[in-house]
């Protein structure tokens, strides 16, 4: 195996995702990585040449990537809070799926990157009206050589579950 292929794919461009209600506060309380991933990272494994392949590794881990990610959506439209007693919700998110399978096809690559996970939300104090639910997400591009596209195509990937976190957040 070649050395590895690391990804940073920490999402900062949010115009593609919906704005959640004004007014709404959401304290991010836990983010639990489940994936095989977090303990080493590899996310996946790419084709960089003949017979050759590398690991795809997320720095920083999954779950602060996507911390990073989700955290920075809320401070940028002014729906984050840092304190559990002022927040609407508290907010814990589970990933259950992350990987990046990459698939040769004649002389082309398709990456396709996977992301599955399990959203609690609840008022900070009363746990009586909890509710969960799944988002998963999916992106993927074809080429001659996908390598150079495994951090784009992880970060919108985040972004879509973002996206679909927002969605459901909006229909509470």
């Amino acid at each position: 195996m070649q050395n590895p292929i690391v990804i940073k794919p920490i999402v900062t461009q949010f115009d593609s995702i919906p704005a959640l209600h004004e007014g709404l506060k959401l304290y991010p309380q836990s983010f639990i990585d489940t994936t095989p991933s977090k303990e080493n990272g590899i996310l996946g494994t790419t084709r960089t040449g003949i017979k050759k392949t590398a690991p795809i590794v997320i720095q920083p881990s999954l779950v602060e990537s996507f911390r990073a990610s989700f955290q920075s959506l809320l401070e940028s439209r002014g729906n984050y809070s840092a304190d559990i007693s002022v927040a609407t919700y508290a907010i814990d998110i589970k990933i259950i799926e992350c990987t990046i399978v990459e698939k040769s096809s004649g002389l082309s690559q398709t990456m396709t990157a996977t992301m599955k996970v399990e959203v609690t939300i609840a008022p900070p104090l009363d746990n009586s009206q909890t509710r969960t639910f799944t988002v998963a997400g999916q992106n993927a591009t074809t080429s001659m050589d996908t390598s150079k596209y495994a951090e784009r195509i992880m970060r919108d990937t985040f972004a879509n579950i973002c996206s679909e976190i927002v969605k459901v957040i909006n229909k509470i």
